[in-house]
């Protein structure tokens, strides 16, 4: 009986030291997992919004560090990894009732038909101050044609970005050199938003929700 208080104590010494780390924790986990909307009734068509297309690569940097990128080619699983970018945008349209189709831009069928008048969102990391390869690729493979047919339809396409950099300048270079690839097409094209390195999964998130505000619907 007279070890009761002292684990007493003990217990109410760990809680105290628990508590403010499990508060932390729960106020590091985006709101955005608490989204949910309603499915669509049966037979209720489900529109798609925009085509969130992402290049899963790793960003160049000043300074390469090896050992940060051994024995992996891409950063999906980080925060300011593609892939993690386009679902968390694909979230932030959810929020606004909107659905956002997240893809690889590998992965887009050869048959995928662009000029359905969807916004398209080009999600990328930037290398050397400029877009990197499967953006220049898609634009001069899968755009440039479409641009030498004259379809009409081109007029409604519209494009939007995410420049992910480490440092500001350099995703401003990226994104004045897609933009002036887009005006050479005579493509309708708006700088996105900017995620840079140091930024934590809160701020990153609400940059997107800023987007998805932005993108046409």
């Amino acid at each position: 009986m007279n070890r009761a208080p002292w684990i007493l104590i003990v217990v109410f010494a760990i809680t105290v030291w628990l508590v403010p780390f499990v508060i932390v924790w729960m106020q590091a986990e985006p709101a955005k997992r608490q989204v949910k909307r309603a499915p669509p009734q049966d037979g209720e068509p489900v529109a798609k919004g925009p085509l969130i297309l992402y290049a899963d690569t790793w960003p160049t940097r000043e300074t390469i560090n090896l050992k940060e990128i051994q024995a992996a080619t891409t950063e999906t699983d980080h925060a300011l990894g593609p892939k993690a970018v386009a679902n968390d945008i694909a979230l932030a349209l959810d929020e606004l009732g909107v659905v956002g189709e997240p893809m690889r831009l590998d992965d887009l069928p050869e048959d995928a038909d662009l000029l359905t008048g969807r916004p398209i969102v080009l999600v990328y990391p930037v290398r050397h101050g400029r877009p990197p390869t499967p953006i220049v690729q898609f634009l001069d493979r899968r755009i440039e044609p479409l641009v030498g047919e004259q379809d009409p339809r081109l007029k409604q396409l519209r494009f939007t970005d995410v420049a992910i950099a480490e440092k500001p300048a350099h995703a401003e270079s990226a994104q004045q050199a897609l933009g002036a690839t887009m005006r050479y097409y005579g493509l309708t094209y708006q700088p996105g938003v900017v995620l840079l390195e140091p930024m934590n999964s809160i701020v990153i998130y609400e940059h997107l929700r800023t987007l998805a505000k932005q993108v046409p619907k």
